[in-house]
């Protein structure tokens, strides 16, 4: 699913975990992470944290069935010219992530105008 492109210089690690696969990353070589939603921890939950925390703050979870989806809320994404690739920017506090993150088809629900503009009715 995405391997870490750039990162702030002032974090050290970072660790990413989806649904029980953990990306663990360091300055260091590019490495690839296959991922998906849900995974098999069948935890619902999406960690990011950096390391060292900046004012006592390292992160988020989020939680439930559309966590991962929460996350990309959160982030900027940014689509490539190839249609299953996307780079996605994550940024806490003035650092940040950028991910590639790369779906397994070019009909995927990381950019469909449909499900972005979809609202639930505020009333009935």
């Amino acid at each position: 699913m995405s391997w870490v492109t750039s990162m702030s210089s002032e974090i050290t690690q970072l660790m990413f975990d989806v649904d029980g696969q953990v990306l663990n990353y360091a300055h260091g070589p590019v490495r690839p992470v296959a991922m998906t939603w849900p995974g098999p921890g069948n935890t619902g939950q999406v960690r990011l944290q950096f390391l060292p925390p900046k004012e006592g703050f390292s992160g988020f979870t989020k939680e439930g069935p559309w966590a991962f989806f929460h996350v990309l809320d959160l982030a900027g994404i940014t689509p490539t010219s190839n249609p299953t690739i996307f780079n996605i920017i994550i940024k806490i506090q003035g650092r940040y992530v950028e991910f590639e993150l790369q779906a397994s088809s070019a009909i995927n629900p990381f950019q469909l105008k449909d499900l972005q503009s979809f609202r639930c009715l505020q009333n009935l």
